[in-house]
């Protein structure tokens, strides 16, 4: 069986509202993926910034369905060390994304890189 090549995403967004996306791979097909993130907060940052990502991998109903709550370290310009979420089962064609949980500080800049490797069931 032959593997795809991995699937990379970058994003940023300022102040992100509530639920807001900061980096999405849309189109990912069904199968078994290693995912991987790094995050970090650059700008003025508050409490409410802390730990404010989640992973969101589609749904076998459709849409989004929320994944485990992600580290960010309160502390502007400091990358939380790669994150191994671990494999991860996509069961239907979707989008795969980092979104912030609740509304974000609005001076603060959040930074997210989001890797998708497919591996064998």
């Amino acid at each position: 069986m032959s593997l795809g090549g991995s699937l990379v995403a970058f994003g940023s967004a300022t102040g992100p509202g509530s639920g807001a996306a900061i980096a999405t791979i849309p189109n990912v097909p069904p199968g078994f993926y290693h995912i991987e993130v790094v995050a970090y907060l650059s700008g003025t940052v508050a409490a409410a910034d802390t730990d404010n990502i989640r992973l969101q991998v589609p749904s076998a109903a459709g849409g989004q369905q929320n994944g485990p709550q992600l580290d960010l370290i309160e502390v502007a310009n400091v990358a939380t060390p790669l994150q191994e979420i671990g494999r991860v089962q996509i069961a239907g064609l979707g989008s795969v994304s980092v979104n912030a949980i609740g509304a974000g500080t609005g001076t603060a800049i959040y930074h997210v890189l989001l890797v998708l490797d497919p591996v064998l069931p």
